[in-house]
């Protein structure tokens, strides 16, 4: 399994960022790379806009009914593909097409604000498009993942100097669903006071 969070990009020990591991690299992207290894590819892609909404929602909290704002601007600030460029509306109406009715198709691809995705699964390019094609764009399915898992990193890095931001999320995050095992971890109330050390 790929590790997103190692001692060098992780922020300092606290309820928030054991948190952070948790929800992160324990849930989110285990989950992932775990329904990638086992050729689940619509299930990746599920869980990887899933994923994206989840962190962009951190970031954003005091603008409730802003979601296709708050995944466009997460997108565009931290994740990037190997080659080729897909903007984050894009990735925003293919999220809305395989979330809301497991189809490319969403209302801003339909109103011409958005390329169709489609996908790839055989480790092509991240990006593939045809010239002579423009309403349609291929995204590799194992491309995208890494381009979020890459994003996450990039986010990490930007937590690691910024205290504001990491304050901020802080208690958005400890109120995630975590992963506990009942038998050999103490449970207490999380230091909503002092979430990063």
């Amino acid at each position: 399994m790929t590790k997103v969070l190692d001692a060098a990009n992780a922020p300092p020990a606290s309820d928030a960022s054991r948190a952070l591991i948790n929800v992160l690299q324990d849930g989110i992207c285990a989950d992932i790379q775990f329904v990638l290894k086992h050729g689940r590819n619509r299930a990746a892609l599920v869980l990887i806009y899933s994923g994206i909404d989840a962190i962009a929602s951190l970031e954003k909290p005091k603008a409730p009914g802003k979601v296709q704002e708050h995944f466009v601007d997460w997108v565009e600030t931290y994740m990037e593909f190997k080659n080729g460029r897909v903007t984050g509306v894009e990735l925003f109406a293919a999220r809305c097409g395989m979330l809301h009715a497991y189809s490319p198709i969403s209302d801003l691809s339909k109103k011409g604000k958005a390329r169709l995705i489609g996908y790839t699964v055989d480790g092509g390019p991240d990006v593939l498009e045809s010239p002579g094609v423009k309403d349609l764009v291929l995204l590799s399915v194992e491309g995208l993942a890494f381009a979020f898992f890459r994003g996450i990193v990039n986010y990490l890095e930007i937590l690691k100097t910024d205290t504001e931001k990491r304050s901020a999320i802080a208690p958005r995050l400890l109120l995630m669903f975590q992963e506990l095992d009942l038998n050999t971890e103490l449970i207490t109330a999380p230091n909503l006071e002092q979430p990063f050390g």
